[in-house]
């Protein structure tokens, strides 16, 4: 006898901080729910091939072994208040008093008469109950009254098997009772009779009870309430699992954030890396700029993946409108691959047009600050290499002639076997080398050097409002030539000063050294600059940056000569915008903290030629080129690290001595995520699970979790043994890898079971309730699709109990740790 219990309970705190690392976490019995508390989403799919029960938070009965008990919650039918005699010990009525599931049409009142030399209420007939074990359970309510200070239930079975429940002293509220018994012989009836008072029967009429909800089962037992009508119920096992796009898929995808990689094709147009803030907040957008060709400008994806004919695929990319607004996406059939399959997005409403080929229309999903994600799914029509490409629209046409500046911004591409798109995940991208060193900003914006082949995994991107934005994992860059010279010594004989002088380290520059140098106007009326001519460069586009900070003065212009034309691009310091800037030019300013801005300048040379660098002090952000004005003699601004490099774009600064120096290229392995968007990991990881068992194991054993393939073959699991023990192991084309007991002792009827289990190739190990045993060291794995909890479609063992919580982390923790999380 006991009363309905609140549905949740929290587990041990010992170990706490490490959930807050897994990469799924189930805890049921503190949330009342199936939402994974890493995500926030529902992965779970729960499945019975019955209707349930459980108790809900709010204390009712809620619908959701078999109960043999007919009519459970009907009490005055046949055949439950029947058999001669009954009335003369209690009377019985329907009343309105809310039943345990909410009903105020269910419950049935119990009066006692004056003749209650028997106690008997209740009796159920029509039983075929052979000599086992057998579990008797109803809901009964005794309302304070005169005369009763305590209360109890006694059942026999046919006159015989008698058996009496523990004493309650709980009032004016609903009371699961449960009586086991084990039958001597064939019975057919039961009856069910009301004590007080330490056993009595009742003695004097009125004294009251209600019932509702009487069940019995075949079982040591009381599971959770099964309602029966006319026949016996029987409730199928729980079955909650996690499989399908649930569990994960894979990003089939090489460099998926990478298109300056030359594993994406770019024809008639080029990559601007690291161009733009992401759907993620990290700085690793890049832009697709089309050249000035009259023809298509397609960013393809040739070869991506090996198709595997009647395979069906998503793609899915992260799109951004430039000025560029309208693309095509079009699956090329250069191999019979797909099937032509078009679709066109407008980028500045994320509507689609066009649409022809697909099986099922491509979706767009609108993810805030102008990002759209558009996903389409295909299913290859042969086993070969699939080829996409994506490209500009002018005019509804995908050939026209480009300005060379225009770009459309793009960021996560996916391809994935899944007949939806599923979370993005990035593509695995290994750092292997840099010959060179190579500088990066720090989160605080201050430029530091990365030695030669040691990665930038911790590199920030300015946004141009003053912030450093990650960007991402692992900063890797193209090499790149400064073919300026001393590029911080404006002193030196490498600069010419045209009415300035330079006044050395002066101030601290945007690398947190006191290197920066203050350009100082003359007195003279003339243009006032510094400027450093090249060697003679091939024709082709080039970038010329310099960090600047307002002194006196607050604009420079950068002035275009020679075989770049007579152009100007003004900068104003004082407020970080651009100011007059020739159209032939492609200006920009970015704040990089503390007063300090890149000016940027891009532009492009027809002819071979020398190439001048040369930076003017100017008066206005509307300044004349080549301004002229008579200086005071006092006034400048503050310069540091000029650089000149053959790129559309500006890249990480490269600082200079006495000759060029050229950063190497960052070189790197890129592939498939094997680990997908899944929170399970195939090559080591960590389960934990608390559980309490309702029985002690005899025979079979019990279920708590198993990992598998959707087969009995390939698995990892944590169970109960027959013998009453614990056991958890690994079993691959069955045969079993590991197979570990944690020497708990007897696991019996109640037991709470703390149990964590790690596995790795020839390193397994397993613990519960803070005791572990060994390491078994040697042992495979297998490959995983699907987790199912408490039970298994594929496997004969189930719980018959409950989990409070179910964690997993993608790593084999420690043996310490595995031992602690069970205390």
């Amino acid at each position: 006898m006991y009363n309905i219990p609140p549905r949740s309970y929290f587990c041990s705190s010992v170990g706490n901080g490490l959930f807050n690392s897994a990469s799924l976490d189930l805890p049921f019995a503190k949330t009342k729910s199936l939402v994974d508390a890493t995500t926030g989403s529902n992965l779970v799919n729960f499945t019975r091939a019955s209707s349930g029960t459980y108790v809900g938070s709010d204390g009712l009965i809620k619908r959701a072994v078999t109960n043999l008990v007919l009519q459970s919650e009907n009490l005055l039918s046949t055949p439950n208040y029947s058999g001669s005699g009954l009335s003369n010990f209690f009377t019985a009525t329907l009343d309105s008093l809310p039943a345990p599931n909410g009903s105020t049409s269910q419950s049935v009142k119990f009066v006692s008469t004056a003749t209650t030399s028997q106690g008997l209420f209740l009796r159920q007939t029509g039983l075929s109950l052979t000599a086992q074990v057998y579990t008797l359970s109803i809901y009964l309510y005794v309302p304070t009254q005169a005369g009763v200070s305590s209360w109890s239930l006694n059942v026999d079975f046919q006159d015989a098997d008698g058996a009496d429940a523990a004493t309650s002293t709980l009032f004016d509220q609903w009371v699961r009772v449960k009586i086991t018994k084990t039958l001597t012989a064939n019975r057919n009836f039961i009856d069910f009779n009301f004590r007080i008072n330490g056993g009595a029967t009742p003695s004097t009429a009125g004294i009251t009870l209600y019932a509702w909800g009487a069940q019995l089962e075949a079982a040591a037992f009381a599971t959770s309430y099964i309602p029966t009508t006319t026949s016996a119920v029987t409730r199928a096992a729980d079955v909650a699992s996690i499989s399908g796009n649930n569990f994960g898929t894979t990003n089939l995808l090489e460099y998926s954030e990478e298109f300056d990689n030359v594993y994406w094709a770019k024809i008639r147009c080029s990559v601007t890396p690291n161009a733009s803030l992401a759907p993620n907040n990290t700085f690793t957008a890049d832009a697709i700029v089309e050249d000035t060709s009259s023809n298509t400008h397609i960013l393809q994806a040739d070869g991506v993946t090996t198709a595997v004919s009647g395979t069906t695929y998503t793609y899915s990319w992260y799109l951004k409108a430039g000025e560029k607004t309208a693309l095509r996406i079009e699956f090329g059939t250069d191999n019979g691959v797909w099937q032509a399959e078009t679709v066109d997005i407008d980028l500045s409403d994320g509507t689609l047009s066009n649409v022809s080929g697909f099986a099922a229309t491509p979706i767009v999903q609108n993810v805030g600050n102008g990002w759209y994600r558009l996903s389409a799914t295909v299913t290859a029509q042969a086993s070969a290499n699939g080829v996409i490409r994506m490209m500009p629209l002018v005019g509804g046409s995908v050939s026209y002639t480009g300005d060379g500046t225009s770009k459309y911004f793009i960021w996560g591409a996916q391809l994935e076997q899944s007949d939806v798109a599923t979370p993005y995940v990035k593509s695995n991208v290994t750092f292997t080398s840099r010959a060179s060193s190579a500088t990066y900003y720090d989160k605080d914006g201050v430029i530091q050097t990365a030695a030669v082949n040691e990665a930038r995994t911790a590199a920030y991107l300015p946004d141009g409002n003053g912030n450093f934005i990650s960007a991402g994992p692992l900063l890797l860059e193209g090499a790149g030539t400064n073919l300026l010279l001393r590029s911080e010594e404006f002193n030196s004989a490498s600069w010419t000063r045209s009415n300035t002088t330079a006044s050395v380290d002066v101030t601290t520059a945007p690398d947190g050294t006191t290197t920066a140098e203050k350009i100082v106007e003359t007195t003279a009326t003339s243009e006032h600059n510094v400027r450093q001519d090249t060697t003679s460069q091939s024709a082709g586009t080039y970038t010329f940056s310099i960090f600047a900070k307002a002194g006196e003065r607050s604009f420079i212009q950068f002035v275009a000569t020679g075989v770049l034309g007579s152009y100007r691009a003004n900068f104003d310091l004082s407020n970080g915008t651009l100011g007059s800037v020739d159209s032939q030019l492609a200006g920009s300013i970015v704040d990089v903290g503390d007063g300090w801005y890149r000016c940027i300048v891009s532009a492009t040379s027809s002819t071979s030629g020398t190439l001048r660098a040369q930076w003017n002090i100017v008066t206005s952000s509307t300044a004349a080129r080549v301004e002229s004005y008579a200086g005071d003699g006092t006034s400048g601004i503050y310069i540091w690290g000029a650089q000149l490099e053959a790129s559309p774009y500006a890249t990480s600064y490269i600082p200079t001595a006495g000759s060029q120096v050229t950063r190497a290229a960052d070189v790197s392995d890129g592939g498939a995520n094997t680990f997908g968007n899944s929170w399970y990991r195939q090559d080591e990881g960590t389960v934990f699970s608390a559980a309490q068992q309702q029985y002690q194991n005899t025979v079979g054993g019990a279920l708590y979790w198993v990992f598998s393939d959707a087969t009995s073959s390939n698995f990892h699991r944590a169970f109960g043994r027959a013998a009453s023990t614990l056991g958890a192991g690994t079993t691959v084309s069955n045969v079993s890898q590991a197979d570990r007991t944690p020497p708990t002792g007897t696991i019996t009827a109640g037991s709470k079971v703390n149990l964590s289990y790690g596995y790795k190739a020839n390193d397994f190990r397993a613990a519960a309730n803070g005791v572990t045993d060994g390491t078994d060291a040697s042992g495979s794995l297998p490959t995983i699709t699907t987790l199912e909890i408490g039970g298994s479609q594929y496997m004969f063992l189930k719980l018959n109990g409950t989990i409070r919580r179910l964690t997993y982390w993608p790593s084999r923790l420690p043996n310490d740790t595995l031992q602690t999380i069970t205390l």
